[in-house]
């Protein structure tokens, strides 16, 4: 059986967690450390690990909500639900647009070096 004290204290560091990081990523020490002007993009950045872990979380919770419940267009309707997706959305809007980005770049690149 399941421990929902358990899941419940996990659901809340991973959301302190996402907190603390957003704060963390806007002070000034930490500005341009994972963004650099045409370059790929950082995968192996504490920031970026710490917030795909979080997202990854986030999105799972979402998929076990919709799994467990009976109507998915109630799912769909309920307000919170909609917050939460949205909350996860622009995580994955950003990285299709930096790995569609990179790609393009790589390839105009290696279509210039020829």
């Amino acid at each position: 059986m399941v421990n929902f004290s358990a899941v419940f204290c996990i659901v809340v560091i991973m959301t302190l967690v996402s907190i603390v990081l957003f704060c963390v990523e806007t002070l000034p020490v930490f500005a341009m450390t994972h963004c650099v002007t045409d370059e790929a993009p950082n995968f192996a950045d504490p920031f970026f690990v710490i917030e795909t872990s979080c997202t990854a979380w986030f999105t799972l919770e979402i998929l076990v909500k919709l799994a467990g419940c009976p109507s998915k267009l109630d799912f769909c309707k309920d307000v919170k639900n909609l917050i939460d997706v949205g909350a996860v959305l622009p995580y994955y809007v950003t990285l299709v647009n930096v790995l569609s980005t990179t790609e393009l770049n790589i390839y105009s690149t290696s279509i210039n070096a020829m």
